[in-house]
Parts: structure tokens; sequence; C-alpha cells
């Protein structure tokens, strides 16, 4: 697959983001929607990223439409780094990667974050609801949000972040460590978005190995507490 030929390039504070549409059909997102709402069900009550209990990974599926999507993100998410990074073994790592949904009902957003635990992200929306707009005033209109703290940590935040406008089909890639949210979703509908976080296993990953169990000969006056299911998304509304 070529890389599209309309691609917009954001540089913030020397961070690439890359931004593409791509041309995947009405049908296909539907499909795509269809899976990710399911899987977030299956680990939330409402169906919503606030209520999320755990982690999963969508290329784990054995469905055609997911092969599909997963060889598209492998195709595009090397092209970001063979233009934009002039990394000459883009074609050749081996990168591990996790897929999930995040599924927007009105009224709800994701506070800023970033993901600790990969190299890079990439976001895909596959539905944007109806479009409406409320009968207030509000400049939002479900755009993603990326914000680069580095720099000058006390320059105004709208010198130091930048809006994407996400229509169906809008294909985003950025680095983990960029902090990013969503305007708050006001049309009618569902807003359902595909993720990606990608780990390039370089010979310096290969090299890890598991880290023996041993007793604990300290006493105790550190006690664990009961997992409470929290996720990098819900834990900021605690």
């Amino acid at each position: 697959m070529s890389t599209p030929a309309e691609c917009q390039v954001l540089s913030l504070w020397q961070t690439v983001v890359t931004v593409q549409q791509q041309n995947l059909g009405d049908d296909f997102n539907a499909r795509l929607s269809a899976i990710a709402i399911e899987a977030e069900r299956n680990v939330s009550p409402s169906g919503s990223f606030y209520d999320r209990t755990g982690y999963y990974n969508l290329f784990d599926l054995d469905d055609p439409d997911i092969r599909v999507f997963a060889e598209l993100m492998s195709h595009r998410f090397r092209a970001h780094l063979y233009l934009q990074y002039k990394d000459a073994y883009a074609y050749h790592w081996d990168v591990s990667v996790r897929a999930f949904a995040n599924v927007y009902d009105y009224g709800q957003r994701i506070r800023p974050h970033y993901h600790h635990a990969c190299d890079f992200v990439s976001v895909y929306y596959t539905e944007l609801g109806d479009g409406s707009k409320p009968d207030f005033k509000t400049n939002e209109a479900g755009r993603l949000v990326v914000i680069d703290p580095r720099g000058a940590v006390q320059y105004p935040f709208s010198a130091k972040s930048q809006r994407v406008p996400t229509e169906k089909g809008c294909l985003v890639f950025h680095p983990a460590y960029l902090e990013h949210e969503s305007e708050t979703h006001f049309a009618k509908g569902l807003r359902v978005m595909v993720a990606c976080e990608f780990t390039i296993l370089h010979g310096q990953r290969r090299a890890f190995g598991p880290l023996p169990r041993v007793d604990n000969p300290n006493p105790p006056t550190i006690l664990p507490t009961e997992f409470s299911g929290d996720t990098i998304y819900n834990a900021h509304y605690k």
C-alpha cells in the first residue's frame, strides 16, 4: 500500500505528528466500529472507556477486517518512521502492537494523558456521530488536541498545542510521550476510534528477560492494596 498523497505533518517542538485521511469506505468503517464497540462492552459495564476494567488487543481477534486493518497499520506506521524520522530500518524492525477502542457518547471526552508503555501511538476514526452541535455556545467539535510539554512549561497552552480536525477515516500518528486529549463529543450518536500502541523491538529490548520472583525478607510495612481496575483513562476521573 502506498502512502496517501495528502499527508499533513505538524511540527510541535520538533515532535512529528502525521495526519492522514484514509479512504477505506463506509462499509469497512462500519464493520470496524461494530468490532470496536463489542470489544469495549466486553471489558466495560457501560461500553465506555470511563468504566473499562482491563486491557485487550483487537489484533488478537481472528477476523478478516481486523487482519486488513493490522496490515494497513503496519504499512502506515513504517512509512511514518521512514519518511518523518528518516529511519532506514523502518521496514526491518520487529514491532509489537496493541489495538483497542475508545467509544464516546454525548458529553464524553478524554483528559490530557500520554502512553508510558510504548514508543508511538496512532488513532483511527471510524465513526463520528451525526455531526450535530448543541444549542449552547461552544467551539468544541470533537477534535484531537495534541500538546507538547517540552520547551517552556510556562508557555500559554495555545502556543504549544494544536487541534487536529477529525473526519471519519482520519489517521494520526505521534510519539507516545506527546500529551493529548479530545474535545467533548457533542454530536448525536457515538464517536468510535481504534487506537494502536507500537513498541519497536530493537536489540536491546530483545535482551530483556523476566526477573525471578523472590520472597520478601522485610517486615510487611508496605501493604498492597486490591487492584482497583483503574486504567490510564479512568484514573483521571478519581
